[in-house]
């Protein structure tokens, strides 16, 4: 997969002392583009979907893959990635979230959509 070869190449490189920087955001988009529709439970709400053998293995490899651009996130980019809400909490997406919920969180968050929201300055993102 792609996003994973990626993933690979950046942890490779920045053992080496090399700096990944806005890179990451390109990896972020395509890891949001290919798993976006599976954490809102389809393009549409289908719960055939969501009970389909795949699936399972959709949410463990989006969880596998987040973790490791986030690491990548706050480290070169100082920033957390997710849905800033009023009270300063930013909300990681994840599988878990029902489709109201998804709904819910989006029509509260600050701009309405995940973003990676600089640690030391948190009213701005990368």
């Amino acid at each position: 997969m792609r996003i994973d070869a990626e993933l690979t190449r950046f942890e490779a490189s920045t053992s080496s002392g090399q700096d990944p920087g806005r890179d990451l955001s390109f990896v972020r988009t395509n890891l949001i583009s290919y798993y976006g529709y599976g954490q809102k439970g389809g393009s549409e709400n289908c719960e055939a979907c969501k009970n389909h053998p795949t699936f399972s293995g959709l949410r463990d490899n989006y969880a596998r893959l987040d973790v490791r651009l986030r690491a990548l996130e706050v480290k070169y980019n100082k920033c957390t990635y997710g849905y800033r809400m009023d009270n300063g909490d930013i909300l990681k997406p994840t599988y878990d979230w029902s489709p109201d919920e998804w709904a819910s969180i989006r029509n509260k968050a600050k701009h309405q959509t995940s973003r990676c929201w600089l640690n030391a300055d948190p009213d701005h993102y990368f």
